[in-house]
Formats: C-alpha cells, structure tokens, sequence
C-alpha cells in the first residue's frame, strides 16, 4: 500500500530525515519507534503533505505522492492523527466530526459512519453536543481519531496516540487501535510505548537520528537484545522472575 524510497525531509539546513526507506502492506499494523528527535513525526508529516520531501519519493497504491497538498493526500485515502490531539476546540465533538468528512458528499453514508465512529466511542458519544475544549485528554485522543475516520482512510497514520494519558486511558486507546486494525484499516504508527506497540505490530521500524537502524517483526524487535536494551527495559519475563 505504502512504500517510501530514499526519502530525505529538510527544516532549512537542519536534515530530519535522512534517506530512509520503508512500507506498508495492506491490512497491516506497522510501527516506528525511536528516541525524542529520532525523525519519527516528521516521517509522517512527511507522508501526509504537511512537509515537503527534498529528495525520494512516496508512493501511495502504485502513485507517487511526494510532493502532492495535504488535501489531495487526504483524497487520496491517507488521513492522520496528529501528536498532540489536534482539535476544533471552539466547535462541538459533532462539527469536529462533520470537519474530517469535508472531502465528502455523501450524506447519508457520512451519518451512518458517524453513528458507528459515536458507537465506538461511547465517551464521546455522551458528549456529541459539548465543545471540544470541554473534553478530556483522552476524549480529545478519541475525536481526534474519530475525525480522521470520518474520511474513509485506506491508510492512518497515528502520531503518539498514548502520550500523555494515564494508563487506564492507554489501554483504552490501544484497543480502539486494534479494533481499527480488525475492521480493515491499515495503520502506521509511530508511539513513545514502544513495547506496547510492538506487541499488537506486524512489523516494526527503529529509527535514530533521521535513519532506520533495524526493522523486523514486532515479535522478534521485542527479543531483540539491542532493542530491548534501548528502548523497551528489562524484559516482562524478567520483571515478573524478580
């Protein structure tokens, strides 16, 4: 579905990203992980138009992409929820829903998918008519994720979804990640858990400082005695001898 080749991503003389290649099948959950500065949220701003590529290229089912608008990508069928849980905050949980379906026409199709987005997350559901600053940080992740449904993805792209929220909230949002993954919906995700979103991945990218440096299944990333090491601690079997 995805498959990125030699991308290179510049902020003025400063190389984020540094020539690195990478891809996504269909119906496939696949994460990056990495350090704080590794490249991981620029890669997908990146993929979604909101930088511009300096070198290599993107493509998106057999279209090269790199380059394109973020509104015709969205077109395209990649939508992405950014880090930081990005929304209207002066419009309600409905009109921050109705925004990620402003590509669409079809009406009745968009009401049925924001019946099932609502059915999904009940928290929202309860607060359909409340303004988005009302919410809390877990409820802003849910709309957040929610909005980016409502354009029909083929492909989402997920930026730190858990950072920031108290555990319970984390496993709440991981499961919604897996119900995604189980109703269709391809996913590439980058997430600060690394071992959490190894456990669910099909595969797995490590990234450090602009480079991919290792990737493999997210079963055999979560044995691997450097991974572990750098990114995931002491393993659970370990944790629960001691």
């Amino acid at each position: 579905m995805l498959k990125i080749k030699d991308l290179v991503t510049r902020y003025g003389n400063i190389t984020a990203v540094k020539g690195i290649s990478l891809e996504v099948k269909q119906g496939e959950i696949v994460s990056i992980i990495g350090a704080n500065g590794a490249g991981k949220s620029t890669t997908l701003k990146t993929i979604s138009g909101l930088l511009k590529p300096s070198e290599g290229y993107i493509e998106f089912q057999n279209q090269n992409i790199a380059g394109w608008s973020p509104d015709r990508i969205l077109r395209a069928g990649i939508a992405q929820v950014p880090e930081g849980r990005w929304i209207l905050g002066e419009l309600t949980v409905r009109e921050n829903l109705l925004m990620g379906a402003y590509t669409r026409r079809d009406r009745e199709s968009i009401k049925k998918d924001m019946e099932q987005i609502l059915e999904s997350f009940p928290p929202i559901a309860d607060r359909i008519g409340q303004y988005g600053n009302t919410l809390s940080g877990g409820e802003r992740q849910m709309l957040a994720i929610g909005r980016a449904l409502m354009s029909r993805p083929s492909l989402l792209l997920l930026d730190e979804p858990s950072l920031g929220l108290a555990p319970i909230i984390v496993e709440e949002i991981f499961r919604i990640i897996r119900e995604l993954h189980e109703q269709g919906t391809t996913i590439l995700l980058v997430e600060q858990n690394a071992r959490q979103a190894l456990e669910f991945s099909h595969r797995g990218y490590v990234m450090e400082v602009g480079k991919v440096l290792l990737s493999d299944s997210g079963q055999n990333l979560l044995d691997n005695d450097m991974v572990v090491n750098a990114y995931l601690g002491v393993r659970r079997s370990e944790t629960s001898q001691n």
